[in-house]
């Protein structure tokens, strides 16, 4: 992650994105931590003017984020309401590269 800046600004479509990267750690409460700083730092990205605000990690993080959120139940809906423009991009680390685009509230089941 970027000490004070955004990671990665990129345009697709006439959008442009801010997007902040996280890595896969093996310690859980390591993952824990790492995400609540990439959190952070993504809404951080409002005072840029950002419109469109991601938070990119790797896919086998994904496994774990319908747990996350349904662990945080109504207080990850709320943070996914208060921020229609944060979105979670599931990213494929390996060929063929790929990634997926959710919106914050679809890991809630």
């Amino acid at each position: 992650m970027g000490e004070t800046g955004v990671d990665i600004v990129a345009k697709k479509d006439g959008k442009e994105y801010y997007i902040e990267v996280i890595g896969f750690k093996k310690s859980p409460p390591q993952r824990t931590k790492d995400f609540c700083v990439v959190f952070f730092g993504a809404i951080s990205r409002f005072k840029d003017g950002a419109k469109n605000i991601v938070i990119a990690i790797p896919e086998r993080f994904g496994n774990g984020l319908h747990q996350r959120a349904n662990h945080y139940g109504e207080g990850w809906e709320r943070i996914g309401n208060t921020f229609p423009e944060l979105e979670i991009w599931l990213v494929c680390c390996e060929e063929p590269y790929s990634y997926k685009k959710t919106k914050w509230n679809a890991w809630l089941s």
